[in-house]
């Protein structure tokens, strides 16, 4: 059997259902895996900091990877619809 050291989770925007995520980091907290990497385009995050706390208590084995879609508040809102501020 191959050996997995990561774990990784992206496309669909995960932190969409933000309680599943984090049932899969307490999982993955209390398991033999050494790194869970969440791939997320932040925009959930930046709307609401409650949920970046959140994330803070599984630190020890979660990289958060954040695509950016655009260098100016404006560019990212032509691309994604979203608020440029997030």
């Amino acid at each position: 059997m191959p050996k997995v050291d990561k774990l990784r989770i992206s496309g669909c925007e995960p932190t969409i259902g933000m309680e599943h995520l984090l049932k899969v980091l307490e999982h993955v907290k209390t398991s033999k895996y050494p790194l869970f990497i969440l791939e997320t385009n932040g925009v959930i995050l930046g709307f609401d900091a409650r949920h970046v706390k959140r994330l803070v208590d599984f630190r020890s084995k979660l990289y958060i990877r954040v695509s950016f879609k655009a260098a100016t508040p404006e560019g990212f809102t032509m691309r994604t619809g979203a608020q440029g501020k997030f």
